[in-house]
């Protein structure tokens, strides 16, 4: 929703997403059935979700990051419009760079790296066991190719890195 209008669903909206999601098992499974429905989705770059599984995943990492000892880094990618005028034509604009800036993600992070649309200019990226130069290695090097097809546009992409706080 908040792809196309630019609005965050309500919290009714959410509340109803969430039972939605929930499957019910009417039958006890074994550890074989069970592990064989988890593992039908094809796993390759890193993981799309709306904002709600990334605030479950980012909490559930940062309990983990206490109890392994690892770190983790949280990235906030935003597209600026330096022009002066907001119009349609420049709302287009950053819709098709944010197209390209989420298919870079997906395809240039890892395997467990986990990608969320924020609004309409912003994704936040979680980088489980990551350092900060690395993180910040990794977003230079998976943004560095659409930042060159920038030159002739009011358009610029900048990102923040900052170390996930562990739980204890």
């Amino acid at each position: 929703m908040y792809q196309t209008l630019g609005v965050k669903p309500s919290k009714s909206m959410l509340k109803l997403y969430e039972m939605i999601k929930k499957e019910s098992h009417d039958e006890d499974l074994d550890i074989m059935e069970i592990q064989q429905e988890l593992s039908r989705d094809e796993a390759y770059g890193a993981f799309l979700c709306e904002y709600g599984t990334f605030r479950e995943i980012y909490t559930m990492q940062s309990r983990m990051m206490g109890r392994l000892g690892i770190c983790s880094q949280l990235c906030l990618i935003t597209i600026l419009d330096h022009s002066q005028i907001e119009d349609q034509h420049s709302q287009k604009a950053i819709e098709r760079m944010m197209t390209k800036v989420q298919d870079a993600l997906l395809s240039g992070l890892r395997i467990g790296d986990v990608v969320c649309r924020l609004n309409v200019n912003q994704f936040v990226v979680l980088l489980p066991a990551c350092h900060n130069d690395d993180a910040k290695s990794v977003m230079s090097r998976v943004l560095r190719k659409i930042k060159y097809s920038l030159n002739h546009t009011t358009l610029t992409i900048d990102f923040m890195v900052g170390e996930i706080m562990p739980k204890q």
